[in-house]
């Protein structure tokens, strides 16, 4: 719900509230003898100009040796960082080679088996020769005696 308010007065009497101001004349309509016991005040001015400057000096010295303690620790950092990597690339190269040997040996070793193999079928087949001579030889001399 919206106020009706009413106008502001125009009476001339000093004090009221309300009143206008003359804009022409460039007074107001209050007691214009109040205006010259209005005061500028210049501002302060701050002598701790020294001081902030030492502070900045300070604060500026501090960041250039952070700065140089962090360029210290990317060196130290970029130096570790190579290294690791040769040594990655080192251990890759011995893995392949240690892959290349036991592929190398896994070869080996199943040529190896499959002569054990042979030799185990050939020494059951001589076994087999020799009981079927053995036998033989059994029946021979059962035979003669």
């Amino acid at each position: 719900m919206m106020r009706i308010r009413s106008p502001t007065r125009s009476g001339t009497g000093a004090g009221l509230s309300g009143l206008q101001p003359n804009l022409s004349t460039g007074e107001s309509a209050t007691d214009v003898s109040t205006a010259s016991q209005v005061t500028f005040r210049s501002k302060r001015k701050y002598t701790g100009d020294q001081d902030i400057k030492e502070e900045l000096r300070e604060i500026r010295k501090g960041m250039a040796e952070m700065m140089q303690v962090l360029t210290s620790i990317n060196a130290n950092q970029t130096e570790a960082i190579n290294k690791i990597s040769e040594d990655v690339s080192s251990l890759k190269e011995h893995v392949k080679d240690l892959k290349t040997e036991i592929d190398s040996l896994r070869f080996k070793n199943e040529k190896i088996k499959r002569n054990i193999e042979n030799l185990i079928s050939k020494y059951n087949e001589k076994d087999k020769q020799i009981e079927t001579l053995d036998s033989e030889i059994k029946k021979t001399f059962k035979v003669q005696n």
